[in-house]
């Protein structure tokens, strides 16, 4: 039901014009109509005769950073980060002998960081228990998903996919489609996530959401008690411009800029007495044509004889040692960051024109020895949960798994249940002046490229229903 509040502001959103933005608002935050369509029995699209009983599924899951994560407990709302940034100069004159007033040491300065937790909450279908398993008749043939590892990561709750996959079962499919979902909300805010996006404007699934990569890795940093810039704290942000991999920007290319960005970090952890290592995140198109101009540089200086425009041998050092550092490194590559479609037409798409642009992010992900990224989530195995979850009052059905990172609950009316799925996590970056990011890079995609995202890769089809 509708809250008073949420009326008046559709009322308000009506009167101002924007019947669109209530539909998605109406979308989001009143589900309870959505009744779930079993894929078996009257109606059920795998219902039909005469199929074979294994199937492939082309339901393509997001590749994340979070996937890529350890995952640690935490029992407080807000994590605090504090680093010393600097000490300021000494003051006073210098003493004429060792009874004088000599000079004294500046003051130390810190810098203080929050990182606060999200909440996550999502729910199946509504499914009608009486009649689950029906099938329309004897000719009907149950079927069996040959990819289904697939659509399963280590960072989903284990209910998903507790006894298997039988989609006969509308449990079961429901626990399928909700598998798929989280990973997609968990994709959404993995790299714009921001804790202070409004619920009504938050990603399907998060009621807060968390702070993503691109407030984890940025400049800009400043002092959570006192709003005093922190210089010290922020990462290595270079703005390339919307420009290409072919191209050049303040004097240098891609690759020296890259490179520079890597030593910029190696230097200032060696500095610091840090052990550190370090890996690339962004679009796998962007990093695809990243690294065929890494690789190119590298060949040109290394084979091009005299009679060409790089000849032999031409800064090979430098060359060698960029290669070497970019090799060095590892990647992740993912297909969940924002991505802005460029030159669809006109003159620069007739002139072969780049058609996206995105960020790539240099995160230093370990440091001594220790991960400096991780997920963080509120312990549901914690003992005032669980008071509730093991008490008499406990009439939902209420468990924690995965290690307390989860809590379910049964939504039932007479016999139509929903599964209610609950979690409270965060993304975590602890040295954060250790990492950089190189903004707004434009780059074209490959030939078939696919993505889970509903764009012009976007590749789906087919019914939802079947009758005879």
């Amino acid at each position: 039901m509708q809250t008073k509040v949420t009326f008046k502001l559709i009322k308000a959103l009506q009167d101002a014009g924007h019947d669109d933005l209530v539909e998605e608002l109406l979308e989001k935050h009143d589900p309870t109509a959505a009744v779930l369509t079993t894929l078996h029995g009257e109606g059920g699209v795998l219902s039909s005769y005469g199929a074979q009983p294994n199937m492939f599924h082309t339901i393509l899951q997001p590749m994340t950073w979070p996937s890529r994560l350890p995952v640690r407990k935490t029992q407080y709302q807000d994590s605090i980060v504090e680093i010393l940034t600097e000490q300021t100069d000494s003051t006073g004159d210098n003493a004429d002998n060792y009874c004088d007033t000599a000079p004294v040491p500046g003051d130390l300065k810190r810098c203080r960081t929050k990182t606060q937790i999200a909440d996550w909450f999502m729910q199946s279908k509504q499914n009608v228990v009486v009649g689950a398993g029906l099938l329309r008749d004897p000719a009907e043939t149950e079927r069996s998903i040959v990819n289904l590892r697939s659509l399963q990561s280590p960072f989903l709750p284990s209910i998903l996919t507790e006894g298997g996959v039988n989609l006969r079962s509308p449990l079961a499919q429901s626990l399928l489609e909700l598998t798929i979902a989280l990973a997609r909300s968990l994709a959404a805010v993995e790299v714009v996530g921001d804790h202070s996006t409004a619920t009504a404007s938050a990603e399907r699934g998060w009621t807060t959401e968390p702070d993503g990569l691109a407030l984890l890795i940025k400049d800009g940093h400043v002092d959570e008690n006192g709003g005093l810039a922190c210089a010290a704290a922020d990462s290595l942000v270079v703005d390339w411009d919307s420009n290409g991999v072919d191209d050049t920007v303040n004097g240098l290319d891609i690759v020296s800029t890259i490179t520079d960005m890597l030593y910029s970090r190696v230097a200032l952890a060696r500095k610091l007495g840090i052990s550190a290592a370090w890996r690339f995140v962004g679009d796998e198109r962007l990093f695809r044509e990243v690294s065929f101009k890494v690789a190119s540089t590298y060949a040109n200086a290394r084979y091009l004889d005299a009679s060409s425009s790089v000849p032999v041998g031409r800064d090979m050092p430098t060359v060698e040692q960029r290669y070497q550092e970019m090799k060095r490194t590892n990647t992740i590559m993912i297909d969940g960051m924002p991505v802005e479609w460029i030159f669809t037409s006109g003159a620069e798409a007739a002139a072969g024109g780049l058609g996206y642009i995105s960020d790539l992010f240099l995160e230093c992900y370990m440091v001594n020895g220790a991960p400096n990224s991780w997920i963080e989530y509120y312990d549901m195995d914690n003992p005032y949960v669980q008071q509730w979850v093991g008490s008499a009052f406990n009439s939902t059905g209420r468990r924690t798994f995965n290690n307390g990172m989860y809590i379910s609950a049964l939504r039932s009316s007479g016999f139509c249940d929903e599964v209610l799925l609950a979690s409270m996590p965060r993304f975590m970056h602890y040295a954060r002046f250790l990492s950089a990011r190189l903004d707004s890079v434009s780059y074209k995609t490959y030939l078939g490229y696919r993505s889970w995202l509903s764009t012009d890769s976007f590749a789906g089809g087919g019914e939802s229903s079947f009758s005879f």
